[in-house]
């Protein structure tokens, strides 16, 4: 009976073969070359990718040699594994060659999976009739990969795939696109048929980890980690704690320390002015249809079409409801009746998608690209210790102390639940550590929860203008309802002066300033002309 391995120290792993298998298919032990070792996994990439960063003293680059047709053998065990991991990669480059005045030469071979090679060389020209997205990615991946790959290699070559099924079926002719375009297209278009109360959403992708091969709606994961909070299985979720790093004896290990984040930074915290442009908050689609002539309208509100889909968090988004991002009232009348939307897209019906095989072109054009822009909202990179239990796709929770001053407790936003888009598998030294691309596509605490919540750094008391005690913070008595228009008398619930630019002399209401002294100018000033 195989017993799980000793933990020794977080990171730690042990490399079982490392080898490179030239042109003449001559084998090459080059374990104890390498400086570092990166493998890069993400729900974007339909392929791995492997960079060894290597300490040439006995001129490999001449006796293996390197000409970009070698294959890569790397196996590996980690101190929570069972069973070690064995990967193949394809040399297509090598570069950052640096030899200077040393013994030794320093450059990066770059790898990638064999499937990527072997994508460049084929085109699909099939066509498949009335099958679903899911059967069709299925077939493409078995005879353009898995078979060629059997032929290339060995009979005993295999690489496991996850196929998720989807909703409905259509005809489809692939017009000579590379495998993985083609998937990526069915990706796109794909809507699960796992759960369709609960997943309406269209968030299909297709990449590898080390796991193998994934055709998987985000929006199922999501809804199987909700699952695992609410029936406390909280020890399949890992979890890991942004604390300061020990000082000190580093030999005295606690088991926390395996579930420590050494490093982390964000990529992008919120930009509403690119989400807005780009159509996360709303959107309209005008769905031409080639064949009957006749254009269909489709809208999409964040606040409101959103809440039906999967979230790591359910019911809440990532804005509020007074964030709708509309135009101004009465916009259309500036131009186009569609002037109110800021992304407005035109897309042609053809082919199955007018042949009465309803695809739901308004749900996934419209749900994917708003669901896309919301993983991409709240970006963070974190360095953990490796975890067997993490790949691409997967979800986990990060512990944030909340620095308020009267709390003790984990930070309600940035705390909880984000799904990992991407890891950096890096093996250096005595240490297996993983970079995770993390995502948080909902936030842990609805937005318009804030008012009913006293916090005296987020109130200001109208009197002195400073921020409000504890004990005097006050909650109102209602919450902002989904803003309809921007501009309307329903959602003015300030006073007029608070906007005003200028206040002239005459004026003596006093109004909000900056840290700028008040600009005072007289009505009639030459120097102004413009204001009389």
């Amino acid at each position: 009976m195989a017993t799980t391995p000793k933990k020794t120290h977080p990171g730690a792993y042990e490399i079982k073969e490392l080898t490179v298998q030239n042109y003449a298919g001559v084998m090459f032990d080059i374990s104890s070359h390498y400086h570092m070792i990166d493998m890069y996994e993400s729900i974007y990439a339909p392929t791995m990718e492997l960079n060894i960063w290597m300490n040439d003293a006995v001129g490999l680059l001449e006796t293996i040699p390197f000409f970009g047709e070698e294959k890569i053998f790397i196996t590996f065990t980690t101190n929570s594994q069972e069973e070690a991991v064995r990967r193949i990669f394809h040399v297509f480059e090598i570069d950052n060659i640096m030899e200077g005045n040393t013994t030794a030469a320093t450059y990066r071979v770059k790898c990638i999976s064999p499937e990527a090679m072997l994508n460049t060389r084929l085109r699909v020209y099939n066509a498949y009739e009335r099958n679903r997205y899911s059967d069709m990615v299925r077939r493409i991946y078995e005879e353009y990969f898995n078979r060629e790959l059997k032929t290339i290699f060995s009979r005993a070559y295999e690489k496991p795939i996850n196929i998720e099924p989807t909703k409905d079926q259509f005809t489809i002719a692939f017009p000579g696109m590379h495998p993985f375009e083609a998937m990526h297209m069915l990706a796109r278009r794909s809507q699960s048929d796992v759960d369709s109360q609960k997943i309406t959403g269209a968030l299909f992708f297709f990449w590898e980890t080390l796991q193998g091969y994934y055709f998987r709606s985000l929006e199922t994961i999501m809804l199987r980690f909700n699952e695992l909070r609410e029936n406390n299985e909280i020890d399949d979720i890992p979890n890991f704690v942004v604390k300061p790093k020990q000082l000190g004896n580093s030999e005295q290990l606690e088991e926390a320390d395996f579930y420590a984040v050494e490093d982390f930074q964000y990529k992008n915290y919120f930009n509403t002015l690119q989400n807005t442009e780009e159509g996360m908050y709303t959107r309209k689609l005008l769905a031409h249809n080639l064949l009957e002539m006749t254009i269909d309208e489709y809208d999409y509100f964040y606040d409101r079409d959103a809440l039906s889909e999967a979230h790591l968090n359910p019911d809440k988004l990532l804005i509020s409801s007074r964030s709708i991002a509309l135009a101004p009232a009465e916009s259309e009348k500036k131009g186009s009746k569609h002037n109110k939307f800021a992304h407005v897209e035109y897309y042609p019906l053809n082919g199955s998608e007018t042949s009465g095989q309803s695809n739901e072109v308004n749900k996934w054009r419209l749900h994917r690209q708003s669901q896309i822009k919301a993983i991409e909202a709240v970006k963070l990179s974190v360095v953990v210790p490796c975890d067997d239990r993490i790949e691409a796709g997967t979800c986990i929770t990060l512990e944030f102390s909340s620095r308020l001053p009267y709390a003790d407790k984990l930070e309600q936003y940035r705390s909880g639940a984000y799904l990992v888009t991407g890891i950096h598998h890096q093996i250096r030294g005595d240490k297996y550590m993983m970079r995770l691309d993390l995502s948080k596509e909902t936030y842990e605490k609805g937005l318009d929860d804030v008012f009913r919540v006293a916090n005296p750094n987020q109130q200001i008391d109208p009197d002195t203008g400073n921020p409000m005690s504890h004990s005097k913070a006050k909650t109102p008595s209602t919450i902002a309802k989904r803003q309809k228009q921007s501009g309307t008398e329903d959602n003015v619930d300030t006073d007029d002066a608070m906007y005003k630019i200028f206040q002239f002399s005459s004026d003596t209401k006093d109004v909000p300033t900056g840290p700028r002294p008040k600009e005072t100018v007289e009505r009639g000033d030459p120097n102004f002309p413009g204001l009389t």
